[in-house]
């Protein structure tokens, strides 16, 4: 049996591991694999490639509002906020507002996607549909998160007309509106200001040690 051949992306500077290409490959011929410092890239089964150039378009790297700047500069009003809840405050990371958003839309029936360790202590993307769910999400995590199948489960949710909340860092949220393709309006999504992840690597040497 021949071994499977892969196309292994170049300029890492230009991607960020979104997943957006995995997603929308109508073929499952991409899967994301760990480089040398754990960090997860996109790499293409060419066998199995029909050349739809989906995973082009789709890319936040590929000619979008992710990367290209404003041909003028716009006034921005910032806010600054906290919950008032102290427990909610002590378990979270940025004052708690998280929890303020994300009770409201469990409240009315939505879902939650935010980044959680599972068993192992590694970062994965899921979702909650209960206030008691919610906790997993809470804290700082300085992992890149493992995506899976996230933006195919956000997309049927909202197919379904639940509102979603989808929490992640920028370069996420670029993805996963490239992947919809559209706004829904049952769509709100929180993005943290990143300051670049830590070598998965290196996390899991702390971590056996």
């Amino acid at each position: 049996m021949s071994e499977t051949k892969y196309l292994k992306i170049g300029e890492k500077k230009r991607c960020s591991g979104c997943t957006a290409c995995v997603a929308i490959c109508p073929k499952k011929c991409i899967t994301m694999q760990a480089d040398e410092e754990g960090f997860l890239y996109p790499a293409v089964n060419i066998t199995a490639c029909i050349q739809c150039s989906k995973c082009v378009r789709v890319c936040p790297y590929t000619d979008s509002e992710f990367t290209n700047k404003p041909e003028e500069e716009e006034l921005s009003i910032c806010y600054a906020a906290y919950n008032k809840d102290e427990e909610i405050r002590y378990k979270s990371a940025s004052g708690g507002m998280f929890r303020v958003f994300a009770d409201r839309i469990i409240a009315e029936g939505g879902v939650v996607f935010g980044a959680a360790f599972d068993k192992d202590f590694a970062v994965e993307h899921t979702y909650a549909e209960t206030l008691q769910g919610l906790t997993v999400f809470m804290g700082s995590k300085y992992l890149q998160s493992r995506m899976g199948d996230t933006f195919i489960l956000v997309k049927q949710f909202l197919k379904e007309g639940r509102k979603v909340l989808f929490t992640g860092c920028g370069c996420q949220i670029a993805g996963l509106k490239r992947y919809l393709k559209s706004d829904d309006a049952n769509l709100f999504c929180i993005d943290l200001i990143c300051h670049g992840s830590d070598s998965p690597k290196i996390w899991l040497n702390y971590l056996h040690s």
